[in-house]
Protein backbone atom coordinates (compact mmCIF):
# COMPACT_ATOMS: atom_id res chain seq x y z
CA UNK A 1 0.00 0.00 0.00
CA UNK A 2 3.31 2.19 0.05
CA UNK A 3 3.81 1.89 -3.28
CA UNK A 4 3.73 5.64 -5.04
CA UNK A 5 2.58 7.47 -2.26
CA UNK A 6 4.12 10.72 -0.63
CA UNK A 7 4.33 11.39 2.69
CA UNK A 8 3.66 15.26 2.91
CA UNK A 9 4.58 16.30 6.02
CA UNK A 10 8.53 14.85 7.36
CA UNK A 11 10.40 16.16 10.18
CA UNK A 12 14.46 16.21 9.37
CA UNK A 13 18.32 16.69 10.32
CA UNK A 14 19.33 18.95 9.83
CA UNK A 15 17.46 20.59 13.02
CA UNK A 16 17.86 22.69 15.99
CA UNK A 17 15.71 19.50 17.64
CA UNK A 18 17.47 16.25 17.32
CA UNK A 19 15.92 14.26 14.69
CA UNK A 20 16.70 10.33 13.81
CA UNK A 21 17.43 10.84 10.05
CA UNK A 22 18.68 13.69 7.59
CA UNK A 23 17.30 14.20 4.11
CA UNK A 24 18.79 11.96 2.14
CA UNK A 25 18.37 8.95 4.92
CA UNK A 26 15.00 9.66 4.72
CA UNK A 27 14.46 9.64 1.17
CA UNK A 28 16.39 6.32 1.12
CA UNK A 29 13.87 4.68 3.33
CA UNK A 30 11.23 6.40 1.01
CA UNK A 31 12.85 4.83 -2.20
CA UNK A 32 12.87 1.66 -0.41
CA UNK A 33 9.65 1.35 0.06
CA UNK A 34 8.35 2.10 -3.23
CA UNK A 35 6.82 5.87 -2.20
CA UNK A 36 6.53 8.76 -4.97
CA UNK A 37 8.36 10.75 -2.96
CA UNK A 38 8.39 13.17 0.61
CA UNK A 39 7.78 16.65 1.60
CA UNK A 40 10.76 17.79 4.31
CA UNK A 41 9.42 20.19 6.79
CA UNK A 42 11.74 22.46 8.99
CA UNK A 43 10.05 24.79 11.67
CA UNK A 44 13.08 26.90 11.64
CA UNK A 45 14.42 27.38 7.98
CA UNK A 46 13.09 26.69 4.12
CA UNK A 47 13.88 23.04 2.98
CA UNK A 48 13.86 24.13 -0.85
CA UNK A 49 17.64 23.91 -0.99
CA UNK A 50 17.73 20.95 1.14
CA UNK A 51 15.25 19.16 -0.69
CA UNK A 52 16.95 19.77 -4.10
CA UNK A 53 19.83 17.82 -3.19
CA UNK A 54 18.37 15.31 -1.21
CA UNK A 55 16.74 14.47 -4.69
CA UNK A 56 19.53 14.70 -6.80
CA UNK A 57 21.65 12.05 -4.33
CA UNK A 58 18.97 9.57 -4.13
CA UNK A 59 16.96 9.70 -7.04
CA UNK A 60 13.35 9.97 -4.70
CA UNK A 61 11.41 13.00 -5.21
CA UNK A 62 11.75 15.45 -2.75
CA UNK A 63 9.90 18.63 -2.04
CA UNK A 64 10.25 21.49 0.15
CA UNK A 65 9.27 24.84 0.60
CA UNK A 66 9.18 27.70 3.86
CA UNK A 67 7.80 27.37 7.12
CA UNK A 68 6.53 31.15 7.80
CA UNK A 69 8.56 31.66 11.75
CA UNK A 70 10.13 34.22 13.67
CA UNK A 71 13.38 32.72 12.15
CA UNK A 72 12.61 33.32 8.55
CA UNK A 73 11.26 36.14 9.22
CA UNK A 74 7.92 35.18 10.13
CA UNK A 75 5.26 36.31 7.59
CA UNK A 76 8.17 37.15 5.25
CA UNK A 77 7.38 38.10 1.40
CA UNK A 78 10.64 38.53 0.33
CA UNK A 79 11.42 34.72 2.01
CA UNK A 80 8.25 33.12 0.55
CA UNK A 81 8.73 34.30 -3.45
CA UNK A 82 12.64 33.18 -2.89
CA UNK A 83 11.50 29.63 -2.02
CA UNK A 84 8.97 29.59 -4.49
CA UNK A 85 11.64 30.82 -7.33
CA UNK A 86 14.12 27.65 -6.16
CA UNK A 87 11.07 25.42 -6.67
CA UNK A 88 9.79 25.24 -3.18
CA UNK A 89 5.97 23.08 -3.09
CA UNK A 90 4.76 24.24 0.31
CA UNK A 91 4.40 27.23 2.13
CA UNK A 92 3.40 26.41 6.25
CA UNK A 93 1.83 29.35 7.70
CA UNK A 94 3.83 29.91 11.31
CA UNK A 95 3.84 27.13 13.27
CA UNK A 96 6.01 27.51 16.58
CA UNK A 97 5.71 31.45 16.32
CA UNK A 98 1.61 31.20 15.90
CA UNK A 99 0.29 32.83 18.65
CA UNK A 100 -1.77 30.20 18.63
CA UNK A 101 0.71 27.19 19.18
CA UNK A 102 2.53 29.70 21.96
CA UNK A 103 -1.13 30.45 23.63
CA UNK A 104 -1.66 26.59 23.85
CA UNK A 105 2.03 25.23 24.71
CA UNK A 106 2.11 27.92 27.48
CA UNK A 107 -1.11 27.06 29.10
CA UNK A 108 -1.87 24.05 31.51
CA UNK A 109 -2.60 21.39 29.23
CA UNK A 110 -0.03 22.71 26.52
CA UNK A 111 2.93 22.32 29.50
CA UNK A 112 1.27 18.84 30.31
CA UNK A 113 2.71 18.00 26.76
CA UNK A 114 5.37 20.19 26.20
CA UNK A 115 7.24 20.87 22.94
CA UNK A 116 10.89 20.82 21.81
CA UNK A 117 10.86 24.13 20.18
CA UNK A 118 10.25 27.11 22.13
CA UNK A 119 8.22 29.91 20.41
CA UNK A 120 9.29 33.25 21.70
CA UNK A 121 7.38 36.78 22.19
CA UNK A 122 3.41 36.51 21.91
CA UNK A 123 3.22 34.65 18.57
CA UNK A 124 2.45 35.95 15.02
CA UNK A 125 -1.04 36.36 13.86
CA UNK A 126 -1.85 36.62 10.41
CA UNK A 127 -5.02 39.51 11.09
CA UNK A 128 -4.25 43.03 11.72
CA UNK A 129 -5.72 45.03 15.06
CA UNK A 130 -9.03 45.01 13.37
CA UNK A 131 -9.36 41.39 12.86
CA UNK A 132 -8.59 42.17 9.20
CA UNK A 133 -6.26 39.59 6.94
CA UNK A 134 -2.86 41.34 6.95
CA UNK A 135 -1.50 42.94 3.84
CA UNK A 136 1.37 40.52 3.88
CA UNK A 137 -0.44 37.33 4.14
CA UNK A 138 -2.49 38.49 0.87
CA UNK A 139 0.85 38.85 -1.15
CA UNK A 140 1.38 35.55 0.12
CA UNK A 141 -1.34 33.69 -1.34
CA UNK A 142 -1.11 35.60 -3.84
CA UNK A 143 2.55 34.34 -4.82
CA UNK A 144 1.41 30.76 -3.52
CA UNK A 145 -1.85 30.81 -6.54
CA UNK A 146 0.67 32.68 -9.05
CA UNK A 147 3.58 29.48 -8.33
CA UNK A 148 0.63 26.52 -8.15
CA UNK A 149 2.15 25.96 -4.87
CA UNK A 150 0.38 24.74 -1.81
CA UNK A 151 -0.85 26.91 1.11
CA UNK A 152 -0.67 24.68 4.68
CA UNK A 153 -2.49 26.62 7.61
CA UNK A 154 0.60 25.34 10.23
CA UNK A 155 -0.69 25.84 13.61
CA UNK A 156 -2.63 28.59 13.59
CA UNK A 157 -6.37 28.65 15.45
CA UNK A 158 -9.38 28.50 14.12
CA UNK A 159 -10.50 31.86 13.84
CA UNK A 160 -7.16 32.78 11.77
CA UNK A 161 -7.42 29.06 9.96
CA UNK A 162 -11.33 30.23 8.52
CA UNK A 163 -10.19 33.76 7.53
CA UNK A 164 -7.42 32.44 5.53
CA UNK A 165 -9.48 29.59 3.79
CA UNK A 166 -11.76 31.81 2.87
CA UNK A 167 -9.23 34.31 1.74
CA UNK A 168 -8.31 31.91 -0.58
CA UNK A 169 -10.96 31.53 -2.38
CA UNK A 170 -10.37 34.67 -4.84
CA UNK A 171 -7.95 32.58 -5.85
CA UNK A 172 -10.48 29.70 -7.72
CA UNK A 173 -7.50 26.99 -8.29
CA UNK A 174 -5.66 27.43 -5.43
CA UNK A 175 -4.14 24.02 -3.19
CA UNK A 176 -4.71 24.70 0.33
CA UNK A 177 -3.96 22.12 3.17
CA UNK A 178 -5.40 22.11 6.74
CA UNK A 179 -2.62 21.02 8.81
CA UNK A 180 -3.49 18.53 10.82
CA UNK A 181 -6.90 20.28 12.08
CA UNK A 182 -7.44 17.33 14.83
CA UNK A 183 -4.37 18.16 16.68
CA UNK A 184 -4.98 18.85 20.41
CA UNK A 185 -3.94 22.97 19.97
CA UNK A 186 -5.98 23.26 16.80
CA UNK A 187 -9.18 20.87 17.10
CA UNK A 188 -11.34 21.98 14.60
CA UNK A 189 -14.88 19.99 14.77
CA UNK A 190 -15.39 17.66 11.81
CA UNK A 191 -18.36 19.66 10.58
CA UNK A 192 -16.02 23.07 10.35
CA UNK A 193 -13.86 20.89 8.27
CA UNK A 194 -16.44 19.41 5.99
CA UNK A 195 -17.30 23.01 5.43
CA UNK A 196 -13.68 23.39 4.88
CA UNK A 197 -13.44 20.51 2.25
CA UNK A 198 -16.50 21.60 0.56
CA UNK A 199 -14.29 24.93 -0.10
CA UNK A 200 -11.60 22.67 -2.08
CA UNK A 201 -9.64 22.42 1.07
CA UNK A 202 -7.36 19.16 1.65
CA UNK A 203 -7.27 18.08 5.25
CA UNK A 204 -4.06 16.13 6.89
CA UNK A 205 -4.55 12.88 8.74
CA UNK A 206 -1.49 12.77 10.48
CA UNK A 207 -0.16 9.39 12.23
CA UNK A 208 1.89 11.28 14.76
CA UNK A 209 -0.47 12.74 17.24
CA UNK A 210 -1.83 9.12 17.17
CA UNK A 211 1.12 9.12 19.45
CA UNK A 212 2.35 10.36 23.03
CA UNK A 213 2.57 12.40 24.20
CA UNK A 214 0.06 14.09 21.70
CA UNK A 215 -2.64 11.39 21.86
CA UNK A 216 -4.97 13.56 19.97
CA UNK A 217 -6.93 11.22 18.36
CA UNK A 218 -7.48 7.00 18.12
CA UNK A 219 -7.33 5.67 14.68
CA UNK A 220 -10.63 4.27 14.66
CA UNK A 221 -11.60 8.15 15.15
CA UNK A 222 -9.44 9.52 12.44
CA UNK A 223 -11.48 6.74 10.37
CA UNK A 224 -14.54 7.41 11.27
CA UNK A 225 -13.77 11.35 10.27
CA UNK A 226 -12.32 10.22 7.33
CA UNK A 227 -15.58 8.38 6.03
CA UNK A 228 -17.28 11.13 7.21
CA UNK A 229 -15.55 13.94 5.30
CA UNK A 230 -14.91 11.74 2.29
CA UNK A 231 -11.54 10.40 1.24
CA UNK A 232 -11.47 12.62 -1.63
CA UNK A 233 -11.12 15.53 0.73
CA UNK A 234 -8.15 13.84 3.08
CA UNK A 235 -4.21 13.18 2.87
CA UNK A 236 -2.45 11.02 4.65
CA UNK A 237 0.64 11.65 6.23
CA UNK A 238 3.31 10.97 9.13
CA UNK A 239 4.15 14.29 10.30
CA UNK A 240 7.08 11.94 12.13
CA UNK A 241 10.67 12.44 12.43
CA UNK A 242 10.87 12.67 16.23
CA UNK A 243 13.35 10.75 18.30
CA UNK A 244 11.84 7.75 20.04
CA UNK A 245 8.95 7.43 17.38
CA UNK A 246 8.85 4.69 14.45
CA UNK A 247 10.48 6.00 11.29
CA UNK A 248 8.24 8.17 8.91
CA UNK A 249 7.79 4.65 6.57
CA UNK A 250 7.54 2.35 9.76
CA UNK A 251 5.06 5.06 11.09
CA UNK A 252 2.93 5.28 7.58
CA UNK A 253 2.47 1.84 7.46
CA UNK A 254 0.79 1.15 10.93
CA UNK A 255 -1.19 3.92 10.22
CA UNK A 256 -2.37 2.64 6.98
CA UNK A 257 -3.21 -0.84 8.35
CA UNK A 258 -4.92 0.74 11.31
CA UNK A 259 -7.69 2.43 8.75
CA UNK A 260 -8.09 -0.50 6.88
CA UNK A 261 -8.79 -2.33 10.42
CA UNK A 262 -11.06 0.48 10.59
CA UNK A 263 -13.55 -0.27 7.42
CA UNK A 264 -11.21 2.33 5.01
CA UNK A 265 -10.99 0.51 1.32
CA UNK A 266 -7.39 -0.09 -0.23
CA UNK A 267 -9.06 2.14 -2.69
CA UNK A 268 -9.51 5.20 -0.10
CA UNK A 269 -6.18 4.77 0.89
CA UNK A 270 -4.86 5.21 -2.56
CA UNK A 271 -6.65 8.44 -2.91
CA UNK A 272 -5.52 9.67 0.13
CA UNK A 273 -1.76 8.35 -0.01
CA UNK A 274 -0.96 8.40 -3.91
CA UNK A 275 -3.51 10.90 -5.66
CA UNK A 276 -4.32 13.15 -3.42
CA UNK A 277 -0.48 14.00 -2.44
CA UNK A 278 0.57 13.48 -6.13
CA UNK A 279 -2.03 16.49 -7.35
CA UNK A 280 -0.30 18.95 -4.82
CA UNK A 281 2.84 18.21 -5.57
Amino acid sequence: MLKGGIDTHIHSAPSIIKRPFDDIELAQLAGKAGMKGIVIKAHESCTTGRAYLAEKVTGVKVYGGICLNLSVGGLNVDAVETSLKMGGRFVWMPTVSARNHLTFFNGPEGKKIGFPLEGKGEGITIVDSDGKIKTEVRQIIELVAQYDAVLATGHLGLDEILKIVDEAQDYKSIKIVATHPDINFIAVPLDVQKKMAQKGVFLEKCYNYHLPPLLASSIKETAFGIKYLGPEHCILSSDLGQMGNPSPVEGIEIFIRGLLENGLTEKDIRRMWVENPSYLC
